[in-house]
Protein backbone atom coordinates (compact mmCIF):
# COMPACT_ATOMS: atom_id res chain seq x y z
CA UNK A 1 0.00 0.00 0.00
CA UNK A 2 1.72 3.28 -0.93
CA UNK A 3 1.37 5.91 1.78
CA UNK A 4 1.96 9.22 0.52
CA UNK A 5 0.81 12.85 1.74
CA UNK A 6 -1.19 15.49 -0.18
CA UNK A 7 -0.71 18.97 0.25
CA UNK A 8 -3.61 21.51 0.59
CA UNK A 9 -2.46 24.67 2.46
CA UNK A 10 0.71 26.29 2.19
CA UNK A 11 1.00 29.63 4.40
CA UNK A 12 4.26 31.94 4.04
CA UNK A 13 4.56 33.33 7.47
CA UNK A 14 6.43 37.03 8.34
CA UNK A 15 8.15 35.58 11.69
CA UNK A 16 12.40 35.34 12.02
CA UNK A 17 13.46 32.16 11.28
CA UNK A 18 15.25 30.67 14.04
CA UNK A 19 18.60 29.66 12.48
CA UNK A 20 18.85 32.60 10.11
CA UNK A 21 17.37 35.38 11.64
CA UNK A 22 15.29 36.94 8.14
CA UNK A 23 12.20 37.88 8.72
CA UNK A 24 10.94 36.70 4.59
CA UNK A 25 10.98 32.70 3.72
CA UNK A 26 9.17 30.73 7.06
CA UNK A 27 6.50 28.31 5.17
CA UNK A 28 4.31 25.75 6.64
CA UNK A 29 2.74 22.91 4.58
CA UNK A 30 -0.38 21.19 5.75
CA UNK A 31 -0.60 17.69 4.00
CA UNK A 32 -3.36 14.80 4.74
CA UNK A 33 -2.38 11.35 4.04
CA UNK A 34 -3.68 9.24 1.45
CA UNK A 35 -3.18 5.71 0.86
CA UNK A 36 -3.82 4.25 -2.50
CA UNK A 37 -3.85 0.65 -3.51
CA UNK A 38 -4.83 -1.54 -6.15
CA UNK A 39 -8.19 -1.98 -4.90
CA UNK A 40 -9.01 1.06 -3.40
CA UNK A 41 -8.07 5.35 -2.67
CA UNK A 42 -8.73 6.56 1.03
CA UNK A 43 -7.77 9.46 2.88
CA UNK A 44 -7.93 10.22 6.20
CA UNK A 45 -7.95 12.77 8.42
CA UNK A 46 -4.36 12.49 9.96
CA UNK A 47 -2.38 15.82 8.95
CA UNK A 48 0.89 16.31 8.87
CA UNK A 49 2.46 19.56 9.21
CA UNK A 50 6.41 21.09 7.79
CA UNK A 51 7.99 24.63 8.47
CA UNK A 52 10.85 25.51 6.58
CA UNK A 53 12.94 28.16 5.44
CA UNK A 54 13.57 29.01 1.93
CA UNK A 55 16.56 31.67 2.88
CA UNK A 56 18.80 28.91 4.81
CA UNK A 57 17.36 25.65 3.25
CA UNK A 58 16.06 24.11 6.66
CA UNK A 59 13.38 22.26 8.36
CA UNK A 60 12.54 24.00 11.36
CA UNK A 61 10.97 21.76 14.40
CA UNK A 62 8.88 22.36 17.33
CA UNK A 63 11.77 22.26 19.68
CA UNK A 64 13.24 25.88 17.88
CA UNK A 65 9.93 27.47 17.38
CA UNK A 66 9.47 30.74 19.26
CA UNK A 67 6.25 31.90 21.26
CA UNK A 68 5.60 34.08 17.91
CA UNK A 69 6.08 30.93 15.44
CA UNK A 70 3.70 29.07 17.75
CA UNK A 71 0.49 31.50 17.95
CA UNK A 72 1.25 31.87 13.97
CA UNK A 73 1.33 28.32 13.62
CA UNK A 74 -1.92 27.81 15.68
CA UNK A 75 -4.01 30.72 13.96
CA UNK A 76 -3.00 28.72 10.86
CA UNK A 77 -3.91 25.57 11.30
CA UNK A 78 -7.42 26.74 12.33
CA UNK A 79 -7.12 28.17 8.93
CA UNK A 80 -6.12 24.83 6.95
CA UNK A 81 -9.39 22.60 7.79
CA UNK A 82 -7.85 18.93 5.67
CA UNK A 83 -10.85 18.20 3.26
CA UNK A 84 -13.30 15.71 4.31
CA UNK A 85 -12.33 11.86 4.41
CA UNK A 86 -12.82 9.53 1.66
CA UNK A 87 -13.21 5.82 0.33
CA UNK A 88 -12.89 5.02 -3.40
CA UNK A 89 -13.26 1.79 -5.13
CA UNK A 90 -10.95 0.86 -8.30
CA UNK A 91 -12.61 -0.94 -11.06
CA UNK A 92 -10.68 -3.86 -9.90
CA UNK A 93 -12.51 -3.85 -6.74
CA UNK A 94 -15.38 -3.96 -8.62
CA UNK A 95 -14.89 -6.27 -11.17
CA UNK A 96 -13.64 -8.86 -8.17
CA UNK A 97 -17.11 -8.38 -6.19
CA UNK A 98 -19.20 -9.03 -9.29
CA UNK A 99 -17.11 -11.98 -10.01
CA UNK A 100 -17.68 -12.91 -6.48
CA UNK A 101 -21.25 -12.66 -6.82
CA UNK A 102 -21.92 -14.41 -9.82
CA UNK A 103 -19.74 -17.38 -8.19
CA UNK A 104 -22.04 -17.53 -5.37
CA UNK A 105 -24.79 -17.52 -7.46
CA UNK A 106 -24.01 -20.28 -9.53
CA UNK A 107 -23.12 -22.53 -6.92
CA UNK A 108 -26.35 -21.49 -4.63
CA UNK A 109 -28.40 -22.61 -8.10
CA UNK A 110 -26.35 -25.68 -8.47
CA UNK A 111 -26.84 -26.49 -4.62
CA UNK A 112 -30.72 -25.70 -5.23
CA UNK A 113 -31.01 -27.86 -8.66
CA UNK A 114 -29.43 -31.14 -6.56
Amino acid sequence: MAVNYIEYKKAELRSNCPECFSTDGLVIIFAYRNEKNKLFERSTSEVQSTMYCTNCDTVIYPSRWTDDIERVFAYNKKLAQPPAPYFKFKPLSLILLLAIIAVGITVAFLIMRF
